[in-house]
């Protein structure tokens, strides 16, 4: 008996200490994904202050950036929020799942826009990809739209381009299953439907209503709610003009 409460002592210091290496590992995982977008937003100035007139938003080096990773083809930024990261385009969706923008290995993974996507934003529905990290980092954030308030303080983001700032105005929030999204439409009939139904199911209430030219842009996490789950964020891309925003007093790119 001496013998076997012996080995169930050792055996349970074996467990304890296999268990305490892997959550060692698994916060310096996350602190090494962490530390590394914040090395590459040396290539992104954030002003001080917000000016009197619009909204401030991030400058980017898109060349610097470009250096690093060449699949880099937008910023995101979302103000007030921890979203503020580059977007990058792989040739699949599962290479970005759990790499950095540096292509490293990290389960973080990247924000990432759908393979089948133009680079250009100019299909129908843009789908960008991110994890929902319980460091609420990358698209974490998103599950706030769950709530009205989270809408009404949070209405927009910005897609920064190489050429253009777009102001995405949110118009739905939907919790549903893991599932294909729909990147093109038959018609403007099917595409009027697909906003009608994700704003009848929305979290939150958007006055936002697409016209037949808009184009779309839509985040995608999971989420916890139930096995599956996931939360997409659907809103309309428009250009942002000087008028609409600063970049740290300046004209946005494509606007001059």
């Amino acid at each position: 008996m001496r013998r076997l409460r012996t080995f169930i002592m050792v055996l349970c210091v074996c467990v304890i200490l296999v268990c305490a290496n892997m959550l060692y590992q698994d916060r310096m995982e996350t602190k090494r994904g962490v530390d590394s977008h914040q090395s590459i937003r040396g290539a992104v100035l954030l002003p001080d202050t917000q000016p009197e007139q619009g909204t401030a938003i991030p400058e980017v080096d898109f060349y610097s950036l470009q250096e690093i990773n060449p699949d880099i083809m937008a910023w995101i930024y979302s103000p007030g929020t921890p979203v503020n990261y580059p977007v990058v385009q792989g040739r699949d969706n599962q290479f970005y799942v759990h790499r950095m923008f540096d292509r490293s290995y990290n389960r973080s993974g990247s924000i990432f826009l759908d393979y089948r996507n133009t680079p250009d934003f100019s299909d129908k529905n843009s789908v960008l990809y991110g994890h929902h990290m319980q460091t609420e980092t990358m698209f974490s954030s998103l599950e706030g739209y769950k709530d009205q308030s989270y809408y009404e303080s949070h209405p927009f983001i910005y897609l920064i381009t190489k050429t253009q700032v777009y102001k995405v105005e949110l118009l739905a929030g939907v919790v549903q299953r893991a599932t294909e999204l729909q990147l093109e439409f038959e018609d403007d009939e099917d595409f009027f439907h697909y906003v009608a139904v994700h704003k009848r199911n929305s979290t939150f209430i958007s006055s936002v209503e697409p016209v037949q030219s808009d184009r779309l842009l839509t985040l995608f996490t999971c989420l916890y709610d139930f096995e599956d789950a996931r939360y997409i964020l659907i809103g309309r891309l428009v250009e942002a003009t000087a008028d609409d925003l600063l970049v740290n007093g300046q004209n946005p790119p494509g606007t001059q």
